[in-house]
């Protein structure tokens, strides 16, 4: 007959069976390049006279200037496939705007998600920014 474990056995089976979890779940989360939010539609897409880069190069100190409560916006940007820029603005570590410009001619075709709760009333900074850029 076997002898059932004891009660301090059991404990140390659960911790390390938690410790496996969290450790494959970290490792799958890890590997997962991010989508940064962009399962929907973009909720605007606008039209620029600009390349992608002359784009980017217009909007990425404007994005850097905006004032936040707490730390300082990070921007990003990401090449793409064929001429293309992936660009975020984050506030405290999350995503708060992605821009994605494609080149289209001889200027760019950009699409806009917003992934926060703008304050206050008028045109949020960061889309005046975006606005400004197109020309």
């Amino acid at each position: 007959m076997q002898t059932p474990p004891t009660p301090l056995r059991r404990p140390r089976i659960l911790a390390g069976a938690g410790l496996v979890m969290a450790m494959a779940l970290g490792a799958g989360c890890g590997s997962v390049p991010p989508r940064d939010k962009l399962d929907g539609p973009p909720g605007k897409t606008y039209q620029s006279a600009r390349a992608p880069g002359a784009y980017a190069q217009c909007v990425t100190p404007r994005w850097r200037a905006i004032t936040v409560v707490s730390g300082a916006p990070v921007v990003e940007t990401v090449p793409g496939a064929n001429g293309s820029l992936r660009m975020t603005l984050k506030v405290d570590g999350a995503i708060s705007r992605v821009l994605e410009v494609l080149p289209e001619g001889r200027g760019a075709t950009v699409r806009y998600w917003n992934n926060s709760i703008d304050l206050g009333s008028g045109t949020p900074t960061s889309v005046k920014a975006i606005e400004e850029c197109l020309v």
